[in-house]
């Protein structure tokens, strides 16, 4: 999803000793420690975690707010299985907090597991207009608001996001799988050509 702390951290704390001191619960080290043991597929921990958390913070406040928590709370629900609870667990972070993006965006993936789409296109929308900068919620409208066999109008929706985020190479490898699928090849060598050049790595 974005590049908040479960991008950034998922395989890459590996050297974090995260000792006894670390586990401050309620504490604003506990959404990182949550996420570093999702990371290691240590989805049962991660959740004992949260709720620590979770009673913590009904008699002492958060520093970064009940709704962060939350946030990360619904996350390891839903590594567990538990999607019903981690949608629960998100919309009570944005009642906690309307404006954050980042529920929306996850509660959208949830949605969309529990065969809500048109709720999931609903909290997209939403997150994409407090987070005009973010290319992941652009991405998952895209996917989810028109059919898998529709590629015309894939190949539309994604002339916009091309412009926008031009350092985002997923929107155009996918023009480029779109145009393939509608057997336009040569449209989509274009855009191959055009991944290469700008990516070479």
């Amino acid at each position: 999803m974005a590049e908040g702390l479960r991008g950034v951290c998922h395989g890459t704390l590996p050297g974090i000793a995260f000792d006894d001191g670390d586990q401050l619960f309620g504490g604003p080290k506990t959404e990182i420690l949550v996420h570093h043991l999702l990371a290691r597929g240590r989805a049962p921990e991660a959740l004992e975690q949260a709720h620590a958390a979770l009673d913590l913070a009904a008699s002492q406040p958060h520093p970064l707010g009940e709704a962060k928590l939350r946030l990360a709370h619904a996350e390891a629900l839903l590594a567990n299985g538990r999607a019903p609870e981690a949608r629960a667990a998100l919309t009570r972070a944005l009642e906690l907090g309307p404006d954050e993006h980042e529920a929306l965006g996850q509660r959208a993936m949830v949605l969309t597991r529990l065969g809500d789409r048109a709720g999931a296109l609903g909290d997209l929308e939403r997150a994409m207009k407090l987070s005009p900068s973010s290319p992941e919620y652009v991405y998952l409208h895209i996917a989810l608001a028109h059919d898998r066999s529709d590629h015309a109008a894939k190949i539309a929706a994604l002339a916009d996001p091309i412009e926008r985020f031009p350092d985002t190479e997923v929107f155009r490898k996918q023009r480029a799988e779109q145009h393939a699928r509608r057997g336009d090849h040569a449209s989509a060598l274009q855009d191959w050509d055009t991944l290469i050049a700008a990516f070479p790595d």
